[in-house]
């Protein structure tokens, strides 16, 4: 089944966050001064990427899977422990040894390869199957305004 266009929206960033963690890992690995611009820019789209899905993901699939939400909470655990993983990313940062980020960074990017899989495999094709046109319409003007509201946001 295609995706629709919410799941779409996503997906492309779990690619885009995919990415910018390949870069962080390069330039750390490396021990490039670059690494600190670029493991911020990892943290910020990745914060923000948690909490769109815990405002209009989360709450969705707790309606759509009413007596599920054992699944949906496997998942705001694993955003907890991607929020953890993150602030000890900060500290190591600080810290003189590079090694300490690299292996922060590496352990980051395990949580967030199993994390994005489980959304892609398995919640995001569920939840779709079980959402009305409305639901899908909602969905995405949900995700859209937040992402438009965001941009306001950062360009003051």
């Amino acid at each position: 089944m295609p995706s629709r266009p919410g799941f779409q929206l996503l997906e492309a960033e779990h690619g885009v966050l995919r990415a910018g963690l390949r870069r962080a890992l390069e330039t750390a690995r490396q021990g490039s001064g670059r690494a600190s611009g670029t493991i911020g820019s990892l943290t910020t789209g990745l914060r923000r990427h948690m909490r769109r899905e815990d405002r209009a993901l989360y709450p969705l699939c707790e309606r759509l899977f009413s007596g599920w939400e054992g699944a949906v909470s496997v998942l705001k655990e694993e955003h907890d422990a991607l929020r953890k993983q993150l602030d000890r990313l900060r500290t190591a940062q600080r810290e003189p040894d590079r090694a300490v980020q690299r292996e922060t960074l590496e352990g980051l990017a395990r949580l967030v390869d199993l994390h994005f899989a489980r959304e892609e495999r398995v919640l995001f094709p569920l939840t779709s199957a079980r959402m009305s046109e409305r639901d899908h319409r909602s969905f995405e003007r949900t995700l859209r305004a937040d992402r438009r509201n965001r941009r306001r946001t950062d360009r003051t």
